[in-house]
């Protein structure tokens, strides 16, 4: 099978194609192109480029199309708004527009911020999130495309996360921080919680819910955990900064949850398994 990956040197991409790799031919397609997270395979060819330059790569015949290859995080989002529209709303117009026309499936990155009741839906980053996940759906309406599957990940960590920059996550940070001898710092008030998603829960999560078609494959943990619980248990060191227009305090139950356990995924790794492991290797 012929698949090509956006965002394929991106932490989920990385991880995705490491799996699809074993017995798929691979197009990875990414803008940033991270040469550190390219996998040396005779199966897989990397090209940097815009996803919006989807219709270049016809040649490839692709069967599926994961499509994790956009802009990312909120709260930077403010900064730049242009580019999130660039890459989130015209790359991704494109890439559906080319399933559409070739008939080819598309595995679909949403943000499980859209669940969240105080998230600020405002923000560049989430509106286009949610305006994408609308067309998506809105294609099945217009044009009869069905053959999509919108997946939505919450808070992923595990080993090489990004830990520096700003699309950093939140335990990769944290674990830099500690690292480097540096306090932890905390947006305010702390209480706000996640459920944290190891790498390999979500890939084997991606690789169930791409066999079937529809809205709402939510990939999450049963558990959740404070930002300030977390630090405190990395570190003393900790410092409390001033709390982020767009800070979400609580996750709430997605309506996907329940259909990814009738499927049969259930998370395997523990959060703070994984923080002892890289504590002790500091």
């Amino acid at each position: 099978m012929k698949i090509i990956v956006t965002g394929g040197t991106g932490f989920i991409g990385f991880n995705l194609i490491k799996e699809l790799i074993k017995n798929n031919e691979i197009l990875s397609i990414d803008c940033i192109n991270d040469i550190n997270k390219q996998i040396n395979n005779e199966n897989i060819t990397y090209i940097k480029d815009y996803t919006w330059n989807i219709w270049k790569y016809k040649y490839f015949n692709a069967d599926i199309i994961y499509h994790f290859g956009e802009y990312s995080r909120i709260e930077r989002s403010f900064h730049d708004p242009l580019k999130v529209f660039e890459l989130n709303i015209r790359g991704t117009t494109n890439i559906l527009e080319y399933c559409k026309k070739y008939n080819i499936k598309l595995i679909y990155s949403g943000s499980s911020t859209l669940f969240h009741k105080d998230s600020n839906i405002l923000a560049p980053y989430t509106w286009s999130k949610k305006k994408n996940c609308e067309l998506i759906n809105n294609y099945k309406l217009w044009f009869k495309f069905n053959n999509f599957t919108i997946i939505y990940f919450s808070n992923v960590y595990g080993e090489n996360e990004i830990s520096e920059g700003e699309r950093a996550t939140v335990i990769g940070r944290f674990l830099l921080l500690k690292k480097q001898n540096k306090p932890l710092t905390v947006d305010k008030p702390g209480t706000q919680k996640r459920a944290f998603t190891h790498i390999n829960d979500t890939i084997n999560g991606i690789l169930i819910a791409s066999k079937y078609t529809g809205d709402n494959f939510v990939i999450t943990s049963d558990k959740q955990y404070s930002i300030l619980e977390i630090a405190k248990y990395i570190s003393n060191d900790i410092i409390m900064l001033e709390k982020t227009k767009c800070e979400r305090f609580y996750s709430t139950k997605a309506p996907g949850e329940d259909k990814m356990k009738l499927l049969g995924f259930k998370p395997q790794h523990n959060l703070f398994d994984f923080l002892n492991t890289q504590l002790n290797s500091i």
